[in-house]
């Protein structure tokens, strides 16, 4: 997941009109998880689950007769057990309106703005991220870039904030197909076939006033910690790892996993307890944004929400807010196993 969870890949339309050109990367790796400890998955497993809505991608949401529902999505391409199921499809198909983090149309009214005003995500000379990276993880952010269609030399002249929001929905390495495979453009394409409006929860400026509002030492502490950045345990090792955790619908255990992982974060020497950060710094700011028009949405029925699976579920996931207000919650499963 970028690899975060946090956010849809605020790519501008030039980039998503490049994705299916991109250089294939494969992810050949085996999953990290499989090789943990089993006394390990148990920790990392107990600390998940003492979060509410831990696991869990699909949700019926119901008030007073009426009825939505939510999807945890993925932002990168699926690997086969991430396809969305038809029972889940059908209720796109029925719904009245598609809730998506950003509207197809702010996708272009944010490039047209990008065009207008070239120092919004160029630095207007060169950065001084790469010196606090080492070479092998600089010509990783910089191939990253080259791989969801930037040109060479970006990572050295685009803003530091905007090379965060950019990499870290890529889970294995450089993406090998890039967004227009995703399950959020999945849901787009069905939305669209049916004529459904789509709107979007919030605006790609808001969406990066949060990743502006970060500092440096943030910001690369951030792209370090991304499964792309990964060294040890390189071919998508963690991404596929966190990838099957989302298959399995254990969404916060992904999240704790990632952290686990996180070659500069204690938790590598040993299991603790969640470090809130990236949560309280992104998640739970995007998520309180949300909620006046989620409820709108809930109180209308007929509402069909996709959004990235790690706003879903934690002490800061859309769905406790929507039960402490009143709502029934309900899972569905995505598959029978």
């Amino acid at each position: 997941m970028k690899f975060r969870f946090s956010t849809l890949v605020t790519t501008t339309i030039a980039t998503l009109a490049l994705a299916t050109q991109v250089q294939a990367f494969t992810c050949s790796g085996g999953s990290i998880w499989t090789k943990l400890p089993a006394s390990t998955k148990q920790q990392l497993t107990a600390i998940a689950d003492k979060e509410p809505f831990a696991r869990g991608r699909f949700f019926k949401v119901e008030r007073n007769g009426k009825i939505s529902y939510i999807l945890g999505t993925v932002h990168v391409p699926p690997i086969k057990q991430l396809k969305l199921p038809a029972h889940v499809m059908k209720k796109v198909e029925q719904s009245k309106r598609v809730y998506l983090e950003k509207s197809t149309k702010e996708f272009d009214a944010y490039s047209k703005m990008i065009k207008a005003n070239r120092g919004y995500i160029w630095a207007g000379g060169m950065n001084d991220l790469s010196q606090y990276f080492t070479a092998k993880q600089w010509a990783i952010v910089r191939r990253s870039l080259v791989s969801i269609g930037w040109p060479k030399g970006a990572a050295e002249t685009l803003r530091p904030w905007f090379i965060l929001d950019e990499i870290e929905s890529l889970g294995c390495g450089p993406d090998s197909e890039g967004f227009l495979l995703s399950l959020d453009a999945r849901v787009m394409r069905v939305a669209g076939r049916y004529k459904i409006p789509m709107i979007g929860l919030e605006t790609p400026e808001k969406v990066d006033a949060h990743y502006r509002a970060l500092s440096q030492k943030n910001i690369v502490d951030m792209i370090k910690s991304l499964p792309v950045m990964d060294e040890k345990y390189p071919h998508g090792g963690v991404g596929k790892a966190i990838l099957g955790l989302l298959a399995s619908e254990n969404i916060v255990l992904a999240q704790v996993f990632q952290e686990y992982m996180d070659r500069s974060n204690p938790n590598q020497r040993g299991v603790k307890l969640r470090s809130d950060f990236w949560a309280k710094k992104i998640l739970l700011a995007r998520n309180k944004a949300w909620m006046p028009a989620l409820t709108q949405a809930m109180n209308a029925g007929g509402s069909f929400v996709a959004v990235g699976a790690a706003h879903l579920g934690g002490r800061y996931g859309i769905m406790p807010m929507l039960q402490r207000k009143g709502y029934k919650i309900t899972r569905i499963p995505l598959t029978n196993n």
